[in-house]
């Protein structure tokens, strides 16, 4: 048997994955935030929930096993061969009639466990950090498609383990060839931090970004030797795993998904307040503390370290609402007369590319995330004002913490594996480019704004792109770029609008 036929009768793989972005993986469960956060506002009686992510039983957060394994086979299935892939996972058959209508099991020669929580930062205290559980608490609303503002009763809250924790990773095979163990460190390294390297919910806000530590993975094995001596000795299993005497070469890293992406920063011209409710701090109630208090009623987006963000879930729906606003003018100019149906035609649309219950966005955008600390803490107060009498109303009187200056980093992508198989599928033309690329000629021409307070000049800004090493911060050099690469705009959005033609046509 040659050195690359080498079998292993046991193999252990130990390391750390490291979360490069917010994670939740769900346990199924919920709980009232008034239980685990001691800053609830006293006048209000309503007990929130939360969905809370898996908890060991020492009350520390895991990645489960089913999770992990699920990833790894998913890049296995479509980066190694059919043979390889079903030694390492197992399969089962179709029903075959000489098997009497039963699909042969194929047991899978790797088994993983649950990756134990390990370490991770310190965050400043919210009022919803959990320091036993190292967990926060994050808040989305659901936003009036019409008005961007939020919707009545559409606030979620979701438990996450925070950014830079790590984990124990635990894996083991049974009689497995060197060559295949060649291919188990190679999909490890595919978690790989980038945007396809997801696990939990919210991939396609980028959430769950997973990065295999290389520099700490161990393997350890144990040949038939180790087998016999370990059979005739009364000492443990450990003693007879070895170190490998050859490193593995791990020349290949598998990606794990069809993702290209870019990066993208915003830089404000305007304060900046994407409201997070977990920051705002208990109203005092006697009319003493009152008069030194000094807690804003509405508090801007942190990561768990305290470093300003703009969340990727207020990012898309202000894409998805200047997406779903292009195509309900174009409609209108099409043909359609009655404003509602073609709001209702454009979010019809719009669901293709930017998803809904029934299926994934293709677009996927991650946090803008501060560069630096060169950002700026910004506190205005505000009178609410009396609609009878013109004066200000009593008592009315609220105080908001924006951030100014700075730059946001982020990334964005496309779903490509899923696009090319609608491509093939169900004839998706280029109409999608076009929508996209008016999209982002507002956002470099800087004519969006996110968050709190647009009316009253807040959350204005434009976008730098970055793509393959270009850097674009204009609309005639997006143009340009594209130019270059053979690519004609005017030809995508005239798909669009033909596209959308077709539908005002049978309406």
């Amino acid at each position: 048997m040659s050195q690359t036929d080498e079998l292993y009768y046991k193999v252990r793989v130990t390391g750390v994955l490291k979360c490069l972005s917010p994670m939740h993986i769900g346990s199924g469960d919920a709980e009232y935030q008034s239980d685990r956060r001691q800053t609830t506002r006293p006048e209000s009686t309503e007990k929130g929930q939360y969905a809370t992510v898996c908890l060991g039983a020492a009350g520390v957060p895991y990645l489960p096993g089913s999770s992990l394994r699920g990833f790894l086979r998913y890049v296995a299935e479509n980066n190694l061969d059919q043979g390889t892939a079903w030694r390492l996972f197992g399969n089962v058959e179709e029903p075959r009639p000489d098997t009497d209508g039963k699909g042969r099991s194929y047991y899978g020669a790797l088994r993983i466990y649950n990756a134990i929580y390990r370490t991770g930062p310190t965050p400043i205290n919210n009022g919803q950090w959990d320091s036993q559980r190292h967990t926060t608490i994050r808040q989305n609303v659901k936003l009036e498609p019409i008005t961007l503002t939020a919707e009545e009763r559409k606030l979620f809250s979701f438990e996450y383990v925070p950014s830079d924790s790590e984990f124990d990773f635990l894996l083991e095979a049974e009689n497995l060839l060197a060559t295949d163990l060649e291919a188990v460190s190679c999909l490890l390294c595919s978690w790989d931090g980038g945007v396809g390297s997801s696990i939990g919910r919210g991939k396609s806000r980028m959430q769950g970004r997973v990065q295999w530590k290389v520099g700490e993975q161990v393997i350890k094995v144990m040949r038939q030797d180790d087998v016999q001596n370990w059979l005739k000795s009364d000492k443990p299993l450990e003693n007879f795993l070895h170190p490998l005497a050859v490193p593995l070469s791990q020349t290949v890293m598998f990606p794990p998904l069809n993702l290209p992406f870019i990066s993208f920063r915003i830089v404000p011209d305007a304060p900046m307040l994407v409201n997070d409710p977990s920051y705002v701090g208990r109203k005092p109630k006697s009319a003493e503390e009152k008069k030194n208090a000094n807690i804003p009623d509405l508090e801007f987006s942190r990561m768990a370290g305290g470093k300003p963000l703009i969340p990727a879930s207020s990012l898309r729906g202000l894409l998805r609402g200047r997406a779903r606003r292009i195509v309900a003018t174009i409609l209108l100019d099409s043909g359609v007369e009655d404003l509602q149906k073609a709001g209702e035609k454009a979010e019809t649309f719009i669901r293709q590319l930017f998803g809904k219950e029934e299926n994934r966005s293709l677009v996927w955008l991650g946090d803008a995330v501060a560069e630096t600390a060169a950002t700026y803490q910004h506190n205005q107060y505000f009178n609410a004002v009396d609609r009878f009498t013109g004066g200000v109303a009593e008592g009315k009187l609220y105080q908001v913490a924006a951030r100014t200056g700075g730059k946001y980093r982020g990334m964005a992508s496309l779903d490509m594996g899923r696009i090319e198989t609608l491509q093939k599928e169900a004839g998706l033309s280029d109409w999608w480019k076009g929508l996209l690329l008016l999209v982002l000629r507002d956002a470099l021409e800087g004519e969006l704004a996110v968050g709190w307070g647009k009316a009253r000049g807040y959350g204005a800004f434009h976008c730098i792109l970055e793509i393959q090493g270009n850097v674009l911060d204009d609309w005639p050099g997006l143009l340009a770029y594209l130019q270059q690469k053979s690519q004609n705009a005017q030809d995508w959005i005239d798909a669009l609008h033909n596209e959308l033609d077709r539908i005002a046509a049978h309406d």
